[in-house]
Formats: structure tokens, sequence, C-alpha cells
């Protein structure tokens, strides 16, 4: 983590570049070359910024916020059911990405997306009055 901070220290507005920080650390770390920040939040800061940051826990928090609305708002069962599903496991990967990068697989990442926008879907839905 020591050398990712002092990635980030170098360029916190733009990072180094997407997918640099496994070929960087090495300069930063010399036993660390090649290897993994396990750590989800510095990865993206040191690559590409902590405005990328900001950006990627700001579209989490409106997802958890909706997710919590549609949980508070709804009386279908599916819905509540779907809605605090959502929010332990984007918790639980909010969590597990302070100590591992489990963002960095395809299969992890993309559930994460299609999930939040079936909960941002079912907002809009609900708003529109076409569920309970």
């Amino acid at each position: 983590w020591k050398g990712a901070f002092e990635m980030i220290e170098e360029r916190p507005l733009t990072g180094f570049g997407y997918g640099t920080f496994p070929v960087l650390i090495g300069e930063y770390v010399p036993s660390a070359a090649g290897a993994d920040a396990h750590n989800t939040y510095l990865i993206i800061a040191a690559e590409m910024g902590i405005p990328a940051l900001i950006s990627f826990l700001l579209i989490l928090f409106i997802a958890l916020k909706n997710a919590l609305w549609l949980l508070r708002n709804t009386e279908d069962k599916f819905f509540k059911a779907f809605a605090l599903g959502y929010l332990g496991g984007v918790f639980a990967l909010i969590v597990a990405n302070i100590f591992g990068s489990r963002l960095n697989s395809e299969d992890v990442s993309s559930y994460l997306w299609v999930l939040t926008g079936l909960v941002m879907r079912a907002v809009i839905m609900k708003k529109k009055h076409e569920i309970v």
C-alpha cells in the first residue's frame, strides 16, 4: 500500500493510466514489482486519479441510496428481497475491496453493474407506479 500512496501523491489528479499499477509499482517498491495493491480504491486512485475514485464512490453511494429507498418504499416482496440482497452484497463488496482487488474480475464487476442497473430501473418503475 505504501507504494500505491506514493504513486497517488505523485499524480493525484490524473493517475498513471488504467492498467499501469502492476507495471509501475516496482519503481516505488522494488520487491513488489508486478504485484497488485490488494486494495481496489488505491488502484483506482493510482491509475486514474483521486477524481476517478471519488466518482466511483459517488456512483456506489447513489446506487446504495436508491436501493435503500426501494427497500423502504415498495411493498412487493420480490423487490424488497432484491433491494436487501443488493445492499448486503454491495456492502460486502465494498469491504472486500479494502483487502483485495475484486473488481478486477470481469465476473464480479459485471454482476455489480448489471444488478446496479436493475436497482435503478426498479426505482424508476416504483416511482411511475408500475410496481406496488
